[in-house]
């Protein structure tokens, strides 16, 4: 959809930008011990078992999943309605 409007360029740079912002923000929360008991405590076991890159990996991502949602979310949809759709897309 980006492709098609010219704009892939503009998320690129605003994907990367979540994303760092979601690292520094996973990587605060692991080395905290306070953030890292509650963490443990909200996701569980699952999360108690794993090692510390997984936890890392796992933060960052559902932090950036959450923050594209929040900052991008009606604008994604936006673009997602106002393209119509292609053969290979049906």
């Amino acid at each position: 959809l980006a492709d098609r409007r010219g704009v892939v360029e503009t998320w690129c740079q605003r994907f990367n930008r979540v994303q760092v912002q979601a690292s520094q923000w996973a990587k605060h929360q692991l080395a905290d011990p306070e953030m890292s008991a509650d963490l443990a405590e909200i996701w569980g076991p699952a999360f108690v078992a794993m090692d510390s890159q997984q936890k890392e990996d796992f933060l960052v991502a559902y932090e950036f999943v959450e923050e594209v949602k929040q900052q991008f979310g009606p604008e994604i949809v936006a673009l997602e309605s106002a393209s119509p759709s292609s053969p290979e897309e049906s």
